[in-house]
């Protein structure tokens, strides 16, 4: 078999040595040096929709992945770079996935120019699972220069929508397929959430994972909606406490939009203290707002949305809410009611120097906490 039109037209061929052995399933026997040849000179839109109904998206990805893969092992020279752009015409989801993974793996080994490429093609696809892999490194990267790179890609991603860096996290996992009982099929099997977005396969019981008559391709897409779920959960709390923070409000419409309505998030929202107008309330499952004595509340046509910070709250108030979480086991994420608050002393809030830190060496993950709020080194 030939390659059909448009691809048919291809006739240069490129062959790199670290390559060898790379192949893409469904062309035909020596077809791929010209596909290489293609990614190299840049894929077409049409080119790339001809390509994926030939073989699929799965091939797609196992082809770009091994060819990334070969680089690296061919230690991966610059003058074949042009790989990350063949993933990022290429690949889906599941392959922009994994080179988010790889990423800090290439940094521990000291290959920060390729640390630098995986980062550029997170910067340029557009698929959620590109944008969600940024905010985590920006997030929870361990190393340095990995982390200030996705920062600065989520602040120019956000400077290009006119938002902040966190309020792009709102907009991941709104839809993922979920029903209403946060309950979704995936590659043939039965998937329902728990209240810490954990998936269970739930065709014969409550199982952890996909059972192993399941077949590899229930496995992967279980295990990638898991990965995906993961990092959900951790960009949308670190947004939630940033908010409780720095006093950020929402709209009621903007609220019930982004932290109410979409099913994987409501399990998040319904874990924290919530300031509506001048009321403290709670979330319920199905997102009914609730006071300190458990009595309904109405939604309010229009009122600013709060994070409550227990700052603002009186004591007898904390208490009765802190008694409700008990009572319905919910476990706040990070620390809302039972946080410890500080005051700044009055003399020092106009001086450049507070003699209590002289000489402290705080540990570097406590310095990195507060530039998430705000300060920047001097």
């Amino acid at each position: 078999m030939d390659l059909p039109s448009p691809l048919s037209r291809w006739r240069t061929e490129r062959r790199p040595a670290w390559a060898a052995g790379v192949v893409l399933a469904g062309l035909p026997a020596g077809a791929t040096p010209r596909v290489l040849d293609r990614i190299h000179r840049g894929l077409r839109p049409p080119e790339v929709e001809a390509l994926r109904a030939l073989v699929g998206q799965a091939a797609l990805d196992a082809f770009v992945l091994a060819l990334l893969d070969a680089w690296a092992r061919g230690d991966g020279p610059a003058e074949d770079a042009w790989v990350f752009r063949g993933i990022g015409a290429l690949g889906g989801p599941d392959a922009i996935r994994a080179v988010g993974r790889k990423i800090e793996g290439w940094a521990r080994a000291k290959h920060f120019a390729w640390s630098a490429h995986g980062l550029g093609l997170l910067r340029a696809a557009p698929q959620e699972a590109a944008r969600l892999a940024l905010l985590r490194l920006s997030l929870d990267a361990r190393d340095g220069r990995v982390r200030t790179e996705a920062t600065r890609a989520i602040d120019e991603l956000a400077k290009r929508e006119g938002v902040d860096r966190f309020a792009l996290g709102e907009g991941i996992g709104r839809d993922l397929g979920f029903d209403a009982g946060g309950r979704r099929e995936v590659a043939g099997i039965h998937v329902a959430l728990d209240a810490e977005l954990h998936p269970w396969v739930v065709d014969d019981g409550w199982l952890e994972a996909p059972p192993p008559g399941a077949g590899a391709e229930a496995t992967r897409a279980w295990r990638a909606l898991r990965d995906d779920l993961r990092a959900l959960k951790r960009v949308r709390l670190r947004v939630l406490e940033r908010a409780m923070r720095s006093a950020r409000s929402w709209s009621v419409d903007a609220l019930r939009a982004s932290w109410v309505e979409p099913v994987v998030i409501l399990p998040l929202s319904a874990r924290v203290l919530w300031e509506i107008g001048d009321e403290r309330v709670r979330l319920d499952g199905d997102g009914t707002l609730r006071d300190a004595h458990d009595e309904p509340r109405p939604w309010p046509s229009e009122a600013r949305c709060r994070v409550a910070h227990p700052r603002s709250m009186d004591p007898v108030e904390v208490a009765q809410f802190r008694e409700r979480f008990e009572e319905y086991e919910l476990v706040s994420p990070f620390a809302q009611l039972d946080r410890e608050v500080y005051e700044w002393p009055a003399t020092a809030l106009h001086e450049d120097r507070f003699e209590a830190c002289v000489d402290v060496r705080p540990h570097p993950l406590r310095l990195r906490a507060l530039e998430e709020v705000g300060w920047s080194p001097v």
